[in-house]
């Protein structure tokens, strides 16, 4: 977005680093308040809001940010306090919940990492290279698609905040 709001719309680079610094700093309040309403009403409810606002908002997102300067902040915020935010917040609790403790460490950061190289690794060249080729609703395009596997893949996610994670967990005994 950096790249894109200085070399495609021509704002000050200024413009675009402050809407980032800006949802940054709402974001060290509203990522653990998002974390504190999973412990209350459930991680999937929370998250699957989350990525169904982000997927409703891709277009207008950047809508807004075509606007002008004067709208960058509120995109920002909107995506990441909101979109963002609301999916990073239980995404730990989610992510350990989901292993035995047998397991827990090495399921939780196995997922995360492939995740982010996988999925994140490659989202700023494919987002490049569809800006320079069809333009911003490509991106945007590109934005929802990735949302909907996640909408999918959130929806046969098993509810793991009232789970006791106190209880041994049943592991076969070794063959010997």
């Amino acid at each position: 977005m950096l790249s894109y709001g200085e070399k495609t719309l021509g704002y000050p680079r200024g413009v675009m680093l402050r809407g980032v610094m800006i949802a940054s700093f709402i974001g060290l309040f509203a990522t653990p308040f998002w974390s504190h309403l999973s412990d209350r009403i459930g991680r999937r409810p929370i998250y699957l809001t989350g990525v169904v606002f982000s997927l409703a908002f891709a277009f207008p997102f950047f809508w807004l940010v075509e606007r002008g300067p004067a709208f960058v902040p509120v995109a920002m915020i909107l995506a990441m306090n909101i979109g963002h935010d609301m999916m990073y917040g239980p995404m730990a609790a989610t992510l350990s919940e989901l292993f035995g403790t047998r397991v827990r460490y090495s399921g939780a950061s196995l997922t995360y990492q492939l995740t982010s190289v996988v999925s994140g690794g490659v989202a700023p060249f494919i987002a490049t290279v569809l800006l320079a080729r069809y333009g911003s609703s490509a991106v945007a395009t590109y934005v929802v698609a990735c949302c909907v596997v996640t909408v999918v893949a959130t929806w046969f996610l098993p509810e793991t905040h009232r789970v006791s994670l106190d209880e041994p967990v049943a592991v076969p005994p070794v063959a010997r």
